[in-house]
């Protein structure tokens, strides 16, 4: 059996109940519960089908030229024709997979003298197929995950991330149609981005040119140095690759690509286990059948501990030595049997008002009553101070433990 894994690495633990153990940790992909805090999204999410569709909407509309057929000798065509080859396989595979046929080729051209550029290279992709243009004709995304993949296709498209005075990197939309920006604002809004919308004339085109550009704080309060606010607006730029997913690489500036999964055995995966303690982590780690994972591991000798937010019943036999368990309000809290019937540690965030994390009174009561230790852990990463001083007052409140989040403390993953 094969696991869809993130990432495996050696670190040191730094929340409950083993704070302070050097530890491996196995993050497997994938997670449906999908919380806008999530600090963790490159191992969330997959190129679902609505997510291609989405992109593929995206390109449509950024840089792709339609012909929809008007009569026997005139042909349907969808035509796209880009310098980046990232962006033509991303959208040739996604043409082959949601409309199961057979993938568009790729060429490569070079432009002809009248062009703009003359002599630059571009890749050409062409599809002569009458249900893929009347599909994206006139079509715009609905749902969550299609306005998620038309924000990573339009950015790959009509997006830059571009370094102000040599100091940080913005991201920003340019178009002249500012209702594909309000499209763009949408996908953003469903992920807690900030951002601002301005217009000014482009005297190149000759036209009115809209800009989105993306925000890290709603108001740069006096409170934060500036060494905070350029790790506020990494934090946010970072996210926004590991949610939208663009394909072009050099559009990262200086940010990573780090949504990669792989699918391993245990075979593969227990020879990179260096420490006695492993935590399988996501991710959602019981949204795949961990029992073979769990066997070989315990059986090496290891301690395992599985990272996990309730929502989701195991789906073997196998139980892990020690089960933490953190509920998430994306999903009203649910903890499903099999989880709260082996749980070993619940841990609780403590979050500000509107975070999403507001402290849940009657949760901390139901949790308490179970008898199984409680741990506080305060909210961010890394934490304020007056995040951690409030989690330790509620913690004292309620007879609960601590979880310090130590991992950033100490500067490890």
């Amino acid at each position: 059996m094969k696991y869809l894994v993130s990432e495996i690495f050696d670190t040191i633990s730094g929340e409950a109940p083993t704070a302070g153990v050097p530890a491996t940790f196995v993050r497997l992909g994938h997670c449906a519960v999908r919380c806008q805090t999530c600090d963790t999204l490159y191992s969330v999410f997959h190129d679902t089908q609505e997510y291609k569709i989405g992109y593929l909407m995206g390109v449509r509309w950024g840089d792709a030229y339609l012909r929809l057929r008007a009569g026997v000798s005139c042909q349907s065509v969808f035509s796209l024709g880009v310098k980046d080859l990232e962006l033509a396989q991303a959208a040739a595979g996604f043409i082959k997979d949601v409309f199961k046929i057979d993938e568009p080729q790729i060429k490569k051209k070079i432009r002809g003298s009248e062009a703009l550029k003359p002599g630059a290279a571009y890749y050409r992709v062409d599809c002569s197929r009458v249900k893929v243009v009347e599909y994206l004709y006139d079509r715009f995304p609905k749902t969550e995950e299609e306005r998620r993949g038309f924000v990573g296709g339009f950015f790959d498209c009509e997006g830059s991330c571009w370094q102000r005075n040599g100091k940080r990197w913005e991201i920003e939309f340019s178009n002249s149609s500012k209702d594909l920006l309000e499209l763009v604002a949408q996908g953003l809004k469903d992920w807690n981005f900030l951002f601002g919308i301005s217009a000014g004339h482009n005297k190149q085109m000759g036209r009115t040119l809209y800009n989105l550009r993306l925000r890290c704080l709603a108001r740069v309060g006096r409170v934060l140095s500036s060494t905070e606010i350029k790790a506020k607006w990494e934090a946010e730029a970072q996210r926004f690759f590991d949610v939208f997913r663009p394909r072009i690489r050099r559009k990262y500036g200086s940010y990573e690509l780090r949504w990669q999964l792989q699918e391993l055995s245990v075979s593969d995966i227990v020879p990179l286990c260096h420490e006695d303690l492993v935590v399988i982590s996501g991710g959602e780690p019981l949204q795949q059948n961990l029992d073979n994972l769990i066997e070989a591991l315990q059986n090496a000798g290891h301690v395992v501990q599985i990272e996990t937010s309730g929502a989701f019943d195991f789906k073997g036999n196998a139980r892990p030595n020690i089960l933490v368990c953190s509920p998430k309000p994306r999903v009203q809290y649910r903890i499903r049997p099999t989880v709260m019937e082996r749980a070993t540690i619940f841990k609780l965030v403590d979050g500000p008002v509107g975070s999403g994390f507001d402290w849940n009174d009657r949760l901390a009561q139901t949790l308490k009553e179970t008898g199984i230790p409680v741990y506080v852990m305060p909210h961010g990463g890394p934490p304020a101070r007056r995040s951690i001083e409030h989690a330790i007052d509620i913690a004292n409140q309620w007879g609960f433990s601590l979880s310090p989040r130590l991992h950033y403390q100490l500067g490890v993953r």
